[in-house]
C-alpha cells in the first residue's frame, strides 16, 4: 500500500529541487569569469600515463591545487581564475616535469602537455626542467590583458570605454535626458573664442553600441554575476551597476556578435570583466592626467572660422 503525498511534503520535495538547480545552475555561470587548464601527460611510449600527479600553483598567491591524470593520461583543472600558474608532474619511476609562466585568460582553454622521462635506477638524479612539456596558447579574442588595463589613457577612469576599442563598435548615441557634466569640445560664441561643450551621460559614461544593435542590447558581466541595469530609462545614463575602479580591474573581454550561452543574454556585446584577487606581494599605482590649451591642438573647425582656443586648464 503507497502512502499518498501530502500537500507539505510536495512543499519541501518542490522546494529541494527548485534549490538544486539554483546552486547547480549558479556554478555554472560562475564559470564564465574563468578558464581552463588541461592536457595530457605520456610516458616514453607515447602512451598516457594514468595516475600522475598533477600540480597547479598561482605564481601570484602560490595556491595550488592538484590531480591526478586519468586512464588516457588526461587531465584538467576548470574553473582556474585569470593569471599566471606553473604546472609541474610528479609519477614515480620518471622524471619531475614543470612548466611556468602559464598565462589563463578570461574563457580560455590552455593545454599543456608532458612527455616523462623515466629515471635511470640508482643514479639519484633530480631534473626539474620544462624542457619536456609542450604549451599551447591561443590567446583569446578581443581582449584587453592587465598590461593594457594599466597602460590605455582614460580620461574618465571608466574601463568600460575600453570596450570602444574593438571592431564593430562606436559611442552609443546621446540621449536627452542624460545629464552633461564634463567638457568635450568647443563651440563658438560671439567673441571670437571658442566656449567648452559639455559630455552627455553616455559619452561619459563609456556606453557604445555593437555591430548595430542598440546601447542597452549589451549585457555586462562582472567577475561571472550579472552586472546589467534594470532601470527602465538607465539613469543616469549607463546600463552596468557596479563600475570598479581602473586598478581594480584584471582583465576585460568582449565578445561580438559571436558568443556562447555561457554569456548569451541581449543582441549586443558581452562586456566580460574580472577583478584582481590580489598577490603576495604590495602594489599601487599613482596616474595623473593633464590637459592644457597650450599644448593641445587647436580645432580645425575653430580656426576654419578664425576662433581661438577655449581656456582649458585641467589635472
Amino acid at each position: 500500500m503507497t502512502r499518498p503525498i501530502s500537500g507539505f511534503n510536495r512543499l519541501i520535495q518542490t522546494s529541494g529541487l527548485l534549490l538544486c538547480i539554483v546552486l547547480g545552475g549558479a556554478g555554472a555561470y560562475a564559470q564564465v569569469d574563468s578558464g581552463t587548464v588541461t592536457g595530457t601527460v605520456k610516458n616514453p611510449a607515447g602512451e598516457g600515463a594514468a595516475g600522475a600527479k598533477v600540480f597547479l600553483k598561482n605564481e601570484a598567491t602560490s595556491i595550488t591545487r592538484s590531480t591526478y591524470t586519468r586512464g588516457d593520461g588526461t587531465y584538467i583543472f576548470t574553473p582556474v581564475k585569470i593569471g599566471v600558474y606553473s604546472i609541474s608532474v610528479e609519477l614515480q619511476g620518471f622524471v619531475p616535469d614543470f612548466q611556468a609562466g602559464v598565462v589563463v585568460e578570461i574563457q580560455q582553454q590552455v593545454v599543456v602537455n608532458f612527455n616523462l622521462v623515466a629515471t635511470q635506477a640508482g643514479s639519484g638524479a633530480v631534473v626539474t626542467s620544462g624542457s619536456t612539456a609542450f604549451y599551447t596558447y591561443e590567446p583569446a579574442d578581443k581582449v584587453v590583458t592587465p598590461q593594457g588595463v594599466r597602460d590605455l589613457p582614460i580620461f574618465t577612469r571608466n574601463f568600460t570605454f575600453l570596450a570602444q576599442l574593438f571592431p564593430g563598435t562606436m559611442p552609443g548615441v546621446p540621449t536627452s535626458n542624460a545629464p552633461a557634466t564634463t567638457v568635450l569640445a568647443q563651440m563658438p560664441t560671439s567673441g571670437g573664442r571658442s566656449t567648452p561643450q559639455l559630455y552627455t551621460g553616455l559619452e561619459r559614461t563609456g556606453t557604445f553600441a555593437a555591430n548595430g544593435t542598440q546601447p542597452y542590447q549589451n549585457s555586462y558581466l562582472l567577475d561571472g554575476a550579472d552586472n546589467n541595469n534594470y532601470i527602465p530609462d538607465f539613469l543616469p545614463g549607463n546600463q552596468y551597476v557596479v563600475l570598479p575602479p581602473m586598478e581594480g580591474i584584471e582583465e576585460l573581454r568582449v565578445q561580438t556578435p559571436y558568443y556562447g550561452a555561457a554569456v548569451g543574454r541581449l543582441a549586443g556585446a558581452a562586456v566580460n570583466a574580472t577583478t584582481k584577487s590580489g598577490a603576495n606581494e604590495f602594489h599601487g599605482s599613482a596616474w595623473d592626467y593633464y590637459s592644457n590649451d597650450y599644448t593641445n591642438a587647436a580645432d580645425f573647425f575653430d580656426n576654419a572660422v578664425a576662433l581661438r582656443k577655449a581656456e582649458l586648464r585641467r589635472n
